[in-house]
């Protein structure tokens, strides 16, 4: 027992459970597949996919069931209420997997796992893919992207009908929403997701309002990603400025040793694990945030990374020093060219030019997107010093 602690408090254990998380949540991934793959087998080569597909979304439902709270159901429909979405009045798309809060709200409607809820009670929506191809992904994100900017407006309308609940405030639901797939994925390089986002982004930007807010970001996945490939990982909660994601293998080597060799010197080997499932539900509880409590514990190996990440929105940068001025070009469009001029310094950097002449940007131009100001530090042989750019209007 340690000095520090007391005399009343229970011994504290050195038996480390982690490995024993990662490997339980590893089980579940293996599991679906396994169960995927058999039917699969059975089934044979096919162009239908409807057996398998339904498959898929009923393992992956089997798995939320018993890791989300049992307040919430996890079922397959439709959320109530019309808007008008690519100049059409409609109802919103089928969703998949549509995990919906019944202790405060029961369904419209139920007919065995298929609901219609009311828009408030919606807690995530997840499209399920057999496999991941490039249409797949795209079909996907289309549901979810649709369906989510649907929920902002229907439940703006019930703002103005003075309806309780989110519809009463100013703040955009927090939702979870996920592109889920099996088998297969488009390539590493993440340029087609990149574009794909930038495209949704820039589409639904006919829907942004000033009240609440503006949603055209905010209603990118959190979540994209196969089983047994890799996924993107939104970069914490979400935000209506620049979504950013970071890119994970969804299996990750890890070192062990045998127990029963650990005395001797044995030595460690690789093992795969599956880390996907455990992510999904970790953002899940990430995005939906304070309305839960009771979070399951999640471990995920020792020195995990990202093998990539980007920003929905990127720059290009050009810089003449000799004539002290900038151009910011967005990839959505915008530009803007800046001055240099005296004024009062701010402790913050958005470009950093080396003394090669490389420019870069700081992790300040991810969120400043339409900066007033541009801070640029340059390298010098002497040390380095920070100049102020004043946005030109035109």
């Amino acid at each position: 027992m340690s000095d520090t602690q007391g005399s009343g408090d229970p011994p504290i254990s050195s038996f480390d459970l982690a490995p024993g998380l990662i490997d339980f949540y590893s089980s579940q991934a293996e599991l679906m597949l396994a169960q995927y793959e058999n039917i699969s087998r059975l089934l044979g080569p096919t162009t239908h996919g409807t057996p398998s597909g339904d498959l898929c979304e009923n393992l992956l439902k089997g798995v939320l069931r018993r890791f989300l709270p049992s307040t919430w159901s996890v079922d397959k429909g439709y959320f109530y209420g019309r808007s008008q979405l690519e100049g059409k009045d409609t109802h919103c798309p089928e969703i998949d997997i549509l995990v919906h809060d019944t202790h405060t709200f029961l369904p419209l409607s139920r007919t065995g796992d298929f609901v219609i809820v009311r828009p408030q009670s919606v807690r995530a929506m997840i499209q399920v893919k057999r496999t991941f191809s490039a249409r797949q992904v795209e079909d996907g994100l289309r549901n979810v992207i649709q369906a989510k900017q649907q929920l902002v407006d229907v439940l703006l309308m019930e703002q103005r009908k003075d309806h309780p609940g989110w519809a009463g405030s100013n703040v955009l639901p927090s939702v979870f929403t996920g592109v889920v797939g099996f088998a297969g994925q488009v390539g590493r390089n993440l340029e087609f997701y990149r574009t794909s986002l930038l495209k949704w982004h820039k589409k639904h930007r006919i829907h942004d309002r000033d009240k609440p807010t503006q949603s055209s970001m905010y209603v990118l996945p959190s979540f994209i990603g196969s089983l047994n490939k890799f996924f993107l990982f939104l970069d914490g909660r979400g935000n209506t400025i620049n979504q950013h994601y970071l890119a994970f293998d969804s299996e990750h080597n890890m070192e062990r040793v045998s127990p029963k060799r650990s005395t001797i010197g044995g030595k460690p080997h690789h093992v795969k694990k599956n880390i996907c499932i455990q992510a999904l539900l970790a953002k899940m509880y990430n995005v939906i945030g304070g309305e839960v409590s009771g979070m399951p514990p999640f471990a995920f190996p020792p020195g995990l990374g990202f093998f990539d990440e980007f920003s929905v929105l990127r720059f290009e940068i050009s810089l003449n020093l000799e004539k002290g001025t900038a151009i910011l070009h967005r990839n959505d469009g915008w530009n803007a060219q800046y001055r240099r001029e005296d004024g009062p310094m701010k402790d913050q950097v958005h470009v950093v030019c080396d003394l090669k002449g490389t420019i870069s940007s700081t992790r300040l131009l991810r969120t400043d997107i339409t900066p007033q100001e541009l801070f640029i530090k340059r390298d010098m042989q002497n040390g380095s010093i920070v100049e102020r750019y004043t946005r030109e209007t035109t």
